[in-house]
């Protein structure tokens, strides 16, 4: 029973909080002038779930006029930038890393690996012809 109080306690201050919020969000509406004031409410209507409004019609033909000025303005841009070398990149060399750890000196390597092979191989048959 003490858990549900809390909680309803909790409850009660979350809500008052949001109605405050919102009355400032109202009052700060009020000094608006009438373009911002309807811009305000749907911003708020917005926030508080409603589904935004809709973007204004446009004729398809010019919508797709728009986008292709667009785009050839965008490549014309891009062409310019890259004449002028801002995103192109120069050759540039990269730099070799140095190897400072020892790691590669304990892997035997390839080559080194028969070597020693074959110098056990001689040091075993030596030892037996000793005895």
């Amino acid at each position: 029973m003490d858990s549900t109080a809390e909680s309803s306690k909790y409850s009660k201050k979350d809500l008052e909080l949001k109605k405050i919020r919102h009355e400032v969000v109202k009052f700060g509406m009020s000094g608006f002038d009438a373009n911002k004031k309807q811009e305000a409410k749907i911003a708020l209507a917005v926030s508080l779930g409603a589904k935004p409004p809709r973007k204004p019609y446009i004729n398809y033909k010019e919508l797709m006029q728009k986008r292709k000025e667009e785009k050839i303005q965008d490549t014309a841009d891009r062409q310019q930038m890259i004449s002028k070398s801002i995103m192109h990149k120069t050759g540039q060399k990269k730099k070799k890393t140095v190897n400072n750890d020892v790691g590669h000196f304990l892997s035997p390597e390839k080559g080194f690996e028969e070597k020693g092979n074959r110098q056990e191989a001689q040091e075993k048959k030596e030892t037996n012809c000793l005895r």
